[in-house]
């Protein structure tokens, strides 16, 4: 998004609605500085994001190196 990558952990599909899950473990995981970025204006705006990448193929949902517009949901966790 705005030529800054980031990698989610997992992205599922509820309801027809994308789930993009980040997921921090222990006390002392952050995030990346450009999850830092990214991960708070996906959660607010849903902007369009290009998936790429082996991980992306299997999204039926994605066109790789097309931008994403669907309905997306980011969630952001950190377990410790």
């Amino acid at each position: 998004m705005n030529g800054i990558r980031n990698r989610f952990d997992f992205v599922g599909e509820k309801d027809r609605i994308l789930h993009l899950f980040e997921v921090k473990n222990g006390p002392t995981a952050r995030m990346t500085p450009n999850q830092k970025i990214n991960i708070p204006i996906m959660q607010k705006q849903t902007p369009p994001f290009i998936p790429i990448g082996n991980n992306a193929k299997s999204i039926t949902y994605f066109n790789i190196g097309q931008p994403y517009t669907g309905n997306y949901v980011v969630i952001y966790r950190n377990y410790f």
